[in-house]
C-alpha cells in the first residue's frame, strides 16, 4: 500500500487505513486499522459484546511505516456528529453503548489519522423467539433429487400497540442452526451429506433476521443422501441469545425433518 503523499484512506477486509508522509519512526503511526463487530448490532440500552454475551470494545491498531502494529499508541474513538444520541463511546476503551435504536458512525483516531466509519447498529431488545416453519415437517424426494426444507425462525420483542398486545420482529439479530441428529452432522462440512446451507446453497450455520421474514436458514438433502433412505431422521437445534449470552425464551428450537420417498 501506497503510504507516502497526501492523507489517504485505503479500505481492507478487516477495517480501513488512513496514511499520511512521514518519516521512518517505529513509534510514529502512518495507518490505522478498526476492526468491525462479532455481532451485527446492539441491543437498546445495553453495550457491545461478543458472541458469548462478554462485554467488546472496538478494536482498532496503529501501524508504522514497516506495517508493524506500534504497542500502546494513543488511539481513541469517537461517535460521528450527531450519532451521540444513538450511541455513546468511550473514548479511551473504545466501549460503545446503544442509546435508542438506529445507525450510527464510529471512527478510530490516531496522531492526525482517521479511519473510516465503521457502522454501528442499535435495535430493539428481543425478548422471545419462534418457528415460522413447521418444528416437523417432511421432504418428499425422487431418487434424481437434490433438495431441502427450509427452517425459518422469527424473533420478537412484545410491544402493546393500540392496546394490542403485539410480536414486533427484530432485526439484525444472530441466530446459530446445528443439526443435532444424528450428531456427527453438528461440525459437517462436507456437502455431499446432509448440512446447514444459506439461498446460495452454501454451507452456513448462522444468519441475521430481518425485520420481515426473520432468520431462514435450510436443511439440505443432496443425492448421494436422499437415495439412501436408511436414515430418515434429522434434527437441527436453533439457538437465539439474548444481548448477556443467556437463552431468549423459546430458545433453543428442535425442528424435525423427515426425508420421505414418494
Amino acid at each position: 500500500m501506497r503510504r507516502r503523499g497526501l492523507l489517504c484512506g485505503v479500505v481492507a477486509i478487516a477495517g480501513a487505513y488512513a496514511c499520511a508522509e512521514v518519516g521512518t519512526d517505529p513509534e510514529v503511526p502512518v495507518a490505522i486499522e478498526i476492526d468491525a463487530p462479532m455481532l451485527p448490532a446492539i441491543a437498546e440500552g445495553d453495550s457491545l459484546r461478543d458472541t458469548l454475551g462478554v462485554v467488546q470494545s472496538i478494536v482498532a491498531r496503529a501501524f508504522n511505516s514497516r506495517n508493524e502494529v506500534i504497542p500502546g499508541a494513543p488511539i481513541r474513538f469517537f461517535a460521528l456528529r450527531n450519532d451521540s444520541a444513538i450511541i455513546a463511546v468511550d473514548s479511551a476503551t473504545g466501549t460503545v453503548a446503544g442509546l435508542r435504536t438506529g445507525d450510527a458512525d464510529v471512527v478510530a483516531q490516531v496522531a492526525g489519522l482517521q479511519s473510516v466509519r465503521l457502522p454501528v447498529r442499535v435495535t430493539p431488545a428481543p425478548d422471545t423467539v419462534y418457528a415460522v416453519s413447521p418444528l416437523v415437517d417432511s421432504v418428499l424426494f425422487n431418487l434424481a433429487d437434490d433438495t431441502a426444507r427450509a427452517l425459518v425462525v422469527a424473533v420478537a420483542r412484545r410491544a402493546t400497540v393500540n392496546g394490542t398486545d403485539t410480536l414486533l420482529r427484530v432485526p439484525l439479530w444472530r441466530v446459530r442452526y446445528t443439526i443435532v441428529d444424528p450428531p456427527d452432522l453438528a461440525t459437517n462440512t462436507d456437502t455431499t451429506r446432509v448440512y446447514m446451507a444459506n439461498a446460495a446453497n452454501r454451507l452456513s450455520r448462522v444468519d441475521t433476521t430481518d425485520a420481515t421474514e426473520g432468520a431462514r436458514r435450510q436443511i439440505r438433502f443432496p443425492l448421494a443422501v436422499v437415495s439412501d433412505t436408511a436414515r430418515r431422521t434429522f434434527v437441527t437445534e436453533v439457538w437465539v441469545l439474548r444481548a448477556n449470552g443467556s437463552p431468549l425464551p423459546g430458545s433453543p428450537l428442535l425442528f424435525t425433518t423427515v426425508i420421505r420417498p414418494r
